[in-house]
């Protein structure tokens, strides 16, 4: 659910719908925020601000997509993408931290609809498919994913996600980092 803040800033009024920042000057009298969840009216009488309107998106935003992948793969792998496809989904695979041609991570593995194709999410909270987990970090390695933060000289380091609870993560895919 998106958070509205209304906070007074001198003679102007500061509304954050994260992540957007909008000012309202002081005389103003009626605003319409287009949103990509739904039209906020904020309407200003003399010292009194009204906000009407829905503040969460109505729709989730699909954040998973089907993808080809070997049968050695399982639910809760991050994985890359092979191949220079663009604008196709594209087939995956394992990533090996130790080689450059199979990072960086662009999603885990939710589920699998057969041995060689499974559903990638890239952003958003996984269902529970994972076990023993901490809040915090997730890192990908090779055979899975570790909360452990990689430290071999010459590996990458990803970030993949934040772990919410013992079995989901908040999937939020980081930039590689050469260690």
């Amino acid at each position: 659910m998106a958070t509205t803040i209304l906070t007074k800033k001198s003679n102007n009024i500061l509304v954050t719908q994260q992540p957007k920042v909008l000012r309202i000057s002081k005389t103003s009298k009626i605003v319409k925020i287009d949103t990509p969840a739904k039209n906020l009216l904020l309407t200003k009488t003399n010292k009194v601000i009204k906000i009407s309107g829905v503040h969460a998106p109505t729709a989730a935003v699909d954040t998973v997509f089907t993808a080809a992948c070997p049968a050695a793969t399982a639910v809760g792998d991050p994985v890359f993408a092979l191949g220079t496809t663009i604008g196709v989904d594209p087939d995956v695979d394992n990533v090996d931290p130790t080689d450059r041609d199979k990072m960086p991570a662009i999603g885990v593995v939710v589920s699998k609809s057969s041995s060689v194709v499974c559903t990638v999410r890239f952003a958003g909270v996984t269902s529970a498919i994972f076990s023993g987990l901490s809040q915090g970090f997730v890192f990908a390695t090779a055979s899975g994913i570790t909360q452990t933060v990689p430290s071999a000289k010459g590996d990458f380091q990803q970030v993949i996600g934040v772990a919410l609870s013992a079995t989901k993560i908040l999937v939020n895919i980081e930039p590689m980092v050469r260690l």
